[in-house]
């Protein structure tokens, strides 16, 4: 979880200086730079969620306070998905003994 939170910290924090940059205007060059390194950081963040999705975490909510600090709240659904993988598991066998297979 500490990925996920480092990550969109960049992130957020990227799309911040890349405003602040355009606001000075900056030179293309600076704004190719940030566009990459946003592209980046968004490609690390998008791994990370995916990660954590596969793992049996959802993300409930995502917010930034006023003074930059950043609340996640997450849920783990471990129980649930046993269960549910141990109710087609005995599905499954129920099935195999009502066809007659050992």
């Amino acid at each position: 979880m500490h990925q996920y939170v480092v990550t969109l910290y960049l992130l957020k924090a990227l799309e911040r200086d890349r405003k602040h940059a355009e606001a000075m205007k900056l030179s293309r060059i600076w704004g190719g730079l940030f566009e990459r390194l946003l592209l980046l950081a968004e490609r690390e963040h998008n791994h990370v969620k995916q990660r954590l999705r596969r793992s049996g975490c959802r993300i409930v909510l995502e917010e930034v306070t006023p003074e930059r600090h950043y609340h996640v709240m997450y849920v783990f659904q471990w129980l649930r998905v046993s269960l549910l993988h141990d109710a087609y598991r005995t599905e499954g066998q129920m099935r195999r003994k009502a066809a007659g297979a050992p």
